[in-house]
């Protein structure tokens, strides 16, 4: 399983996955973690699920649907940070709101509020029902990615006013900084006669 993201300190504390943001609530991790993982095999979006105990052979068969609903959720991500065309999030709204019917989440009232409840066994319903949670609460705008074209990484904004355009302001905002600094014209120089 590879990541999309390395550029977060803290450790990887055998469990396979980056630590967690700084920040970031904890009801919106697995969503977090979800969003930087590159599930480029069965093998890998089968141990992603597993290690939230939900059924390996029920990981297997959604596979699919899992790399379509994040391919959807990162070009929501990517509208978040102003990177995006408008066609392109149409389209991903398109393929939720379908995975969304196909799982039949339905809102549930609890002590906490309304929550959305998915089947059990499922990890695509699981973190559709964070997101549609993080998009009701108005933590889903603080969801994006990096500005930076190589690196294009999610991250979750937990700045006080949610205006981080960079994952990692040391990384990616010090490279995009010093090229804009490079990119400048230098001041014309007068030959001395």
């Amino acid at each position: 399983m590879r990541y999309l993201l390395y550029v977060f300190t803290g450790n990887i504390k055998g469990t396979g996955m980056p630590e967690h943001r700084e920040g970031t609530p904890t009801e919106l991790r697995d969503l977090e973690s979800f969003l930087w993982c590159d599930f480029d095999t069965t093998a890998a979006w089968r141990k992603w699920s597993e290690q939230r105990r939900f059924d390996s052979h029920a990981a297997e068969a959604s596979f699919k649907e899992a790399g379509e609903v994040q391919r959807a959720l990162r070009q929501l991500e990517a509208s978040n940070n102003g990177i995006t065309a408008s066609a392109d999030v149409s389209k991903a709204m398109t393929t939720l709101n379908h995975a969304i019917e196909q799982h039949a989440l339905r809102p549930r009232i609890t002590a906490d509020g309304v929550r959305m409840h998915a089947g059990p066994g499922d990890a695509v319903g699981h973190v559709l029902q964070i997101a549609i949670q993080a998009m009701t609460t108005c933590a889903w705008p603080r969801f994006k990615l990096c500005r930076d074209p190589a690196c294009r990484a999610s991250f979750f904004d937990a700045s006080k006013n949610g205006s981080k355009i960079w994952c990692s302001m040391e990384l990616c905002g010090s490279r995009n900084k010093m090229r804009r600094h490079r990119g400048k014209a230098a001041p014309p120089t007068q030959d001395v006669v």
